[in-house]
């Protein structure tokens, strides 16, 4: 696909990133690849967070590789991200100082994560998404509420419960870890940008705004996205 885009949408738990993922997909008539999410992997992960941090975190990094691969390499249409390869590591550097990581389970995860990084090529747009711990909570709370009223009026089965087991600590500790990411984000792709969604709303004009902003920097796109990036950092 000529001027093929692949939009990523970031940011802390919580903030809204598959609700503007979506709609940005419906915008631009793209495929939505959604987080990774595998029941046993999660449960696993929050029945015993030390034990199982280094799993779940090499669990994330071979989903994305699979779903760059499928969707990505395809180029059939464009892409919408939730959450990428690149935020890995801001999940993996919050464990460590957490002490859900060992030194050494981190060094081995980063040599890999290094690795898959330089096997993808950067995304062409990424929207980060800025968001207090307190309303990313909020708004993890409101979803986990929804999700079970659906389940009690259509009668259907539930998936495992891990909303409430996310903590405000583990939220705020994320956050402090984004700030510091963030602050490299113009070596990831060729367009970043960095929106406040601290207020509610249904990011419809959101989506408007940032498909204009695209459109405004299309000149960025007219070549292929494994050209020098250099002269984008």
């Amino acid at each position: 696909m000529e001027n093929f885009l692949h939009i990523v949408i970031g940011g802390n738990i919580g903030c809204g990133k598959t609700t503007l993922a979506k709609k940005l997909c419906s915008e631009l008539d793209a495929i939505f690849v959604q987080e990774p999410h595998d029941a046993k992997v999660l449960a696993a992960n929050y029945k015993d967070p030390t034990r199982n941090a280094f799993l779940t975190e090499i669990y994330f990094l071979r989903a994305r590789l699979q779903a760059w691969q499928y969707f990505i390499r395809n180029r059939s249409r464009h892409v919408v991200e939730d959450r990428s390869v690149f935020e890995d590591g801001v999940f993996a550097k919050t464990r460590l100082e957490r002490g859900e990581m060992t030194p050494l389970e981190y060094e081995q995860y980063i040599d890999l994560l290094e690795l898959h990084i330089s096997m993808v090529e950067r995304p062409t747009v990424y929207v980060y998404l800025k968001c207090s711990p307190e309303k990313c909570m909020e708004r993890l709370a409101k979803r986990m509420a929804e999700t079970k009223k659906a389940v009690a009026e259509t009668g259907a089965k539930s998936g495992p419960d891990t909303d409430p087991l996310i903590t405000m600590d583990f939220v705020r500790d994320l956050a402090k870890s984004y700030e510091e990411w963030a602050t490299r984000g113009s070596r990831m792709a060729t367009l970043w940008m960095e929106v406040d969604v601290e207020e509610d709303s249904d990011y419809s004009e959101l989506c408007s705004s940032i498909a204009k902003t695209i459109v405004k920097n299309s000149r960025l796109f007219m070549c292929p996205c494994h050209v020098n990036w250099q002269k984008f950092i």
